[in-house]
């Protein structure tokens, strides 16, 4: 009898685990949260945030800008021309309606800021943070 011999191609190598994949999945996660951030907030709230100096975390005593826009306004050296307000006080846990009123013990305080966490639109059980503001006496 005569043998017959039929080669047989190699085995296809192990694809790998694909730690690569992983890493390409967390970075495309994180640019689409870099987007929606971008969009939502915009790049100087974005900023302010990271960099501490938004209206969010203005003690009484900090200096910040004048802007329309809260997303604008960052907290400054009291010295500098770009400091316009000053905090005269902080009020927490009052309602959109409430701010308005919040002020009353700083008669200082010309204006007022009314800060929330959430939607873009405070309804009117939604509460958060008034700063208190006054001009800079610096300036």
């Amino acid at each position: 009898m005569t043998e017959q011999y039929t080669p047989v191609a190699p085995a296809e190598p192990k694809k790998k685990g694909g730690i690569g994949k992983w890493v390409a999945a967390i970075a495309g996660v994180i640019i689409v949260i870099a987007i929606v951030a971008v969009v939502r907030f915009g790049v100087s709230g974005i900023v302010a945030f990271l960099t501490g100096s938004g209206p969010a975390k203005a003690q009484v005593g900090d200096c910040i800008t004048e802007s329309v826009n809260v997303n604008e306004m960052k907290i400054v050296d009291c010295a500098t021309p770009e400091a316009a307000l000053k905090v005269a006080g902080v009020v927490e846990d009052k309602t959109k309606l409430e701010a308005e009123t919040s002020c009353e013990p700083y008669p200082t305080a010309e204006k007022f800021v009314f800060q929330w966490e959430g939607t873009e639109t405070a309804t009117d059980t939604t509460k958060g943070r008034v700063l208190c503001l006054e001009a800079n006496p610096q300036k």
